[in-house]
């Protein structure tokens, strides 16, 4: 791992930059060491003042900002890293779950809670553990390494198999022209910068829209009741945490909490457009999370088949992209953000990368697209 930026200038591009912002020197080389004990993370910069951390970020290909927010203007920090041509997520380093709404509020991805200096092992611990899949520990493996046949399904590499070559470029805007339909969900997948992003994507739907909307947002369960109470005070709809058997209510928005997975299920007998309610399940946790959107993305598959919408948001890692192609397989439509709205084009990449996208959209755009699919749906 490189722990200077001058160092990591020369060296290849990193597959995760950090920037660590912290006021004690201390407590900075803390961090750092603490993310020496992460795979795939190249420290570009340990800094004590808003100014120089959004000047780092400008100038080297940062992906993440680790910031201590004691005596820290979060709120300028915010603005000014909005502020950059491109996306740069910051996390919030706190003693105490239960102070960190304001910091959440003020456009953090996430809340990480600090572990006494020194303890190097349970802060790279307690940072992976935020994180969850966005930090994966063998980026090879991951499904991004995919690419799309020309009939739109995915090539017959084995699922985690190594690429010999990059990526191709994604290519922006529709690749599956829009057909309207009855549908009876929206079910969307998000990671990293997910909170605001969720939060728009939904806010820009008229009030006439009225399919359930169903969220899987990768984000501890201390931290998800600061998500869904900004998200409830933004909308003017119901917000909802899943529980079992929970019915879905249109125009209602249901987010999955807590160390369980969120489930779709249909009352035994019910007809088509009718009778959907959660489940929870304990099943094992699926690219280290739980939530995870794959099985979400599964069970609206098996439920709804093509009577739904898949949407995959901002985010690391690949989570929904193989429930995301279960959900095609039964001709329902998924959408994904493209990468310049997204702060880490991982999970949208990866769903984009096995064939299962029927558009790459900047986020702005993703609100008239599900309206297309949805056009009969009311």
């Amino acid at each position: 791992m490189t722990t200077s930026a001058h160092a990591a200038a020369q060296a290849p591009s990193p597959e995760l930059g950090a920037l660590v912002l912290a006021k004690a020197g201390a407590y900075r080389r803390h961090i750092v060491a603490a993310l020496g004990e992460l795979p795939d993370v190249t420290v570009l910069g340990a800094l004590s003042t808003c100014e120089a951390i959004v000047d780092r970020a400008r100038r080297n290909d940062v992906q993440f900002v680790l910031v201590d927010s004691d005596d820290i203007d979060v709120g300028g920090l915010a603005r000014a890293l909005a502020g950059l041509d491109r996306p740069v997520a910051w996390f919030a380093l706190l003693e105490a779950t239960e102070s960190g709404a304001s910091v959440v509020l003020q456009g953090a991805a996430g809340v990480i809670p600090r572990s006494a200096v020194g303890d190097t092992a349970g802060q790279a611990a307690r940072i992976r553990s935020s994180l969850g899949t966005r930090l994966p520990s063998n980026r090879r493996t991951e499904i991004v390494a995919l690419a799309p046949t020309p009939s739109g399904r995915a090539s017959e590499a084995p699922l985690g198999s190594p690429s010999p070559s990059p990526s191709p470029s994604p290519m922006i805007g529709r690749i599956i022209a829009p057909t309207c339909g009855r549908r009876e969900i929206l079910a969307i997948g998000c990671s990293t910068g997910g909170p605001p992003a969720v939060g728009t994507l939904i806010a820009s739907l008229p009030a006439s829209f009225g399919l359930p909307i169903c969220i899987v947002q990768h984000m501890s369960a201390d931290h998800m009741p600061y998500f869904i109470e900004n998200l409830g005070r933004r909308l003017s709809r119901p917000v909802l945490v899943a529980q079992h058997h929970l019915p879905l209510v249109p125009g209602h928005v249901y987010v999955a909490a807590g160390d369980q997975h969120m489930l779709l299920g249909r009352d035994e007998g019910a007809a088509r457009g009718a009778g959907l309610h959660l489940r929870l399940s304990k099943a094992p946790a699926e690219h280290n999370c739980r939530p995870s959107v794959d099985p979400f993305f599964r069970s609206v598959a098996a439920v709804c088949g093509v009577a739904a919408v898949g949407v995959v948001l901002t985010g690391m890692g690949s989570d929904g992209a193989l429930g995301a192609l279960a959900m095609r397989e039964t001709g329902a439509p998924v959408l994904v953000q493209n990468a310049e709205t997204s702060v880490v084009w991982g999970m949208p990449g990866a769903t984009y990368h096995l064939g299962a996208a029927c558009a790459v959209l900047p986020l702005e755009e993703l609100s008239p697209e599900i309206l297309l699919w949805t056009l009969h749906s009311s």
